[in-house]
């Protein structure tokens, strides 16, 4: 069952968000990224992400924050960099269960950034107590040590079990006879 309640699975505790009153947004938001406009596009992302903060819609929030990190990766010098920063204030701000993804995806922004710098970083030696908010600063073991402790935060929250993970699918690829493999948000994480 994509929705209901079957013996055994986890009930939603969640409120269920309608996707389909933003599927217009987002659908002007990809003729603008087609036609090669991502200016715009990231412009009208911003506009829907203050709508999806108002609304409280923890799945559009993640949407948003995925495509303006993206745009920010595109359009900006040092783009990864500033996606992480973004990642990282927003996993600061939003509340349980939009915290717990944006966890677990900024710990997956960290490990990409510290695969594709290993280069950069292979020669570095770790200072102790050394806090900078610059990752390009970061030694392996830094880098290391945040991954691991964002993906332990990710999955800290017992409530992660009672969350339908259908209730993200403004963010999720449905796959065939899936529903039993992974029906939880924790299952997800």
């Amino acid at each position: 069952a994509v929705c209901g309640f079957q013996e055994g699975q986890p009930t939603n505790t969640m409120l269920t968000f309608n996707n389909d009153d933003y599927a217009a947004a987002w659908k002007t938001i990809d003729s603008l990224e087609a036609q090669g406009l991502p200016k715009s596009a990231q412009e009208k992302v911003e506009l829907l992400y203050q709508r999806a903060v108002k609304d409280q819609n923890p799945s559009q929030i993640i949407k948003t924050v995925i495509y303006r990190g993206k745009y920010l990766n595109q359009l900006e010098e040092d783009g990864l960099v500033k996606a992480i920063q973004l990642l990282t204030t927003e996993a600061e701000t939003v509340s349980f269960p939009a915290q717990a993804i944006l966890q677990s995806m900024l710990a997956e922004a960290y490990y990409n950034y510290l695969n594709n710098n290993y280069w950069k970083f292979s020669d570095r030696t770790d200072t102790p107590n050394f806090k900078s908010a610059d990752i390009q600063t970061w030694s392996i073991k830094q880098l290391s040590d945040e991954i691991r402790r964002l993906h332990l935060l990710a999955i800290s929250n017992s409530r992660s079990q009672s969350i339908l993970i259908s209730d993200f699918s403004a963010i999720t690829i449905k796959g065939d006879n899936t529903d039993n493999l992974r029906p939880t948000l924790n299952d997800f994480l």
